[in-house]
């Protein structure tokens, strides 16, 4: 019988723009264990960080619902290039950060080929992974830019994730944007889609807090933040 939501979940995660985020953005945002620990990332994309982690020692897995066809996510990733403005006054920010994806997809690519069994075709409400498995599980933009939009999907990813968090372990999910940077450039769509998220959100929190399982939102730079849940 097909799961709750699940066709729900799999054409969000067909909609989603894929990047191809670096390590050597990441290692800034989330906090990598420094020894030799269970890594998962949800809805990986082209990221090269699983590759990363493999090669110092950690035992590492990068889930993404495309990994169906690891091809799809250089595409993808090679069409979101394109959609860049060339004269944005943002453009110099937008060739550097191509430059660091197109690097990312390389070692991904590499990485896929030799480890393939490291990266998987799956989502974040099935994870395939026993329970008490990882010391840290964590997202990028797949969960909080695209599953916070649907309570359900939001709710059973983050329970799904706490599922296979080692006790002691956490939940990392970056960003959480839970107020407008800039409300007065804000279309209508994105306002709606602001105060959807929101409104998720506080039924995760209060989820999260009739359950006896502490979170803590973390500013990550001077504009962003972070939502860690601990697992005891």
């Amino acid at each position: 019988m097909e799961r709750p939501y699940a066709l729900l979940e799999r054409e969000y995660a067909r909609l989603a723009s894929t990047t191809a985020a670096s390590w050597n953005f990441l290692r800034h945002v989330i906090d990598f264990p420094s020894k030799p620990s269970a890594v998962l990332d949800i809805g990986a994309g082209g990221s090269d960080v699983t590759a990363v982690l493999l090669k110092r020692g950690h035992r590492a897995f990068a889930i993404d619902y495309r990994f169906e066809d690891p091809s799809v996510i250089r595409k993808k990733v090679e069409e979101s290039y394109t959609k860049r403005d060339p004269n944005s006054p943002l453009r110099q920010y937008w060739a550097q950060l191509t430059r660091e994806q197109e690097q990312s997809l390389v070692v991904f690519d590499q990485s896929v080929r030799e480890n393939p069994s490291n990266y998987i075709a799956a989502t974040g409400t099935a994870l395939p992974f026993k329970d008490e498995t990882f010391d840290l599980v964590f997202s990028v933009n797949a969960i909080t830019e695209y599953l916070a939009l649907n309570k359900h999907l939001l709710q059973d990813t983050v329970f799904e994730s706490l599922r296979v968090a080692k006790p002691g372990g956490r939940v990392e999910l970056f960003p959480l944007k839970l107020e407008p940077q800039d409300p007065d450039k804000m279309s209508i769509a994105e306002g709606i889609t602001m105060i959807i998220k929101k409104i998720n959100y506080r039924r995760l929190f209060e989820r999260l807090v009739q359950e006896g399982i502490d979170y803590e939102i973390v500013p990550v730079g001077s504009t962003d933040q972070k939502l860690i849940i601990h697992k005891d």
